[in-house]
């Protein structure tokens, strides 16, 4: 997706865009058309920013596919292949390769070993390319599971792809159809990747992971306090949504 659009889609460039062209507007004299726009500008920011609409959002993407439990019961002699799609990482040799991992690379990996452990002969492949940095996010997850215990002739790597598209098109280049797989990645991003394999014929058992919204027994939810991590779930979703559409209008 073009930062540009990324941007325009984000809630604080939104409401500051907003809030300028209100402005505009109303030293320009237009003084019925600026308080309509600032009114929708800060209440969008307050829908935004508390708890009812990012956790709505978030819930109908996290809440299509189940978490993985396993083991699977299998037939046949392919191996089960496990897809960790890569989250972004900063190379920085001062520190261990686990924690150059982004959170969410990090908890994919995680869940992606854990699911491994529950197979064993089967393959850990980890995707993600370098982006502007000199290593693969691929080869940082690597290194990272050789630190976590994992076998180098267990894992494989797939160090070029950029996206989730392209992550579907280099497994199926290199792997094929006959293996059964399973795909690991974040919860509010499995819808969208699903379909992207779909598309390039393949049919992966989902195994999201990195849940946003988690419900504790005893913890009582502060929904009417405005926080910038509602912010930044309704941006994710946003996010998600649009990258969907965009997946489900493209060809197969």
């Amino acid at each position: 997706m073009p930062s540009l659009l990324k941007s325009l889609l984000s809630v604080l460039p939104l409401f500051w865009l907003l809030l300028t062209i209100a402005f505009l507007f109303h030293f320009r004299g237009k003084r019925r058309t600026a308080p309509w726009l600032l009114g929708v500008a800060l209440g969008g920011l307050l829908l935004a920013s508390t708890g009812p609409l990012p956790h709505l959002l978030i819930r109908s993407l996290e809440s299509r596919y189940e978490p993985f439990q396993g083991p699977l019961s299998r037939e046949g002699d392919a191996p089960l292949h496990i897809l960790v799609l890569g989250g972004g990482h900063t190379s920085d040799a001062r520190i261990p390769a686990n924690n150059q991992l982004s959170g969410s690379a990090l908890g994919r990996l995680v869940e992606g070993i854990r699911i491994h452990r529950q197979h064993p002969g089967s393959l850990l492949i980890l995707s993600g390319f370098p982006g502007k940095d000199p290593i693969s996010n691929a080869e940082v997850m690597y290194q990272t599971a050789l630190l976590l215990g994992v076998e180098a002739e267990s894992m494989a790597i797939i160090p070029q792809p950029e996206n989730t598209r392209q992550e579907a098109l280099a497994y199926l280049e290199k792997f094929g159809h006959s293996h059964p797989l399973i795909i690991v990645t974040t919860a509010t991003h499995i819808p969208r990747a699903m379909i992207w394999f779909s598309k390039a014929g393949l049919d992966p058992i989902p195994a999201p992971t990195n849940h946003a919204i988690k419900q504790s027994p005893t913890a009582r939810p502060r929904w009417w306090l405005p926080s910038p991590e509602n912010i930044s779930l309704v941006d994710r979703a946003v996010y998600e949504y649009a990258g969907i559409v965009q997946a489900k209008l493209r060809p197969k």
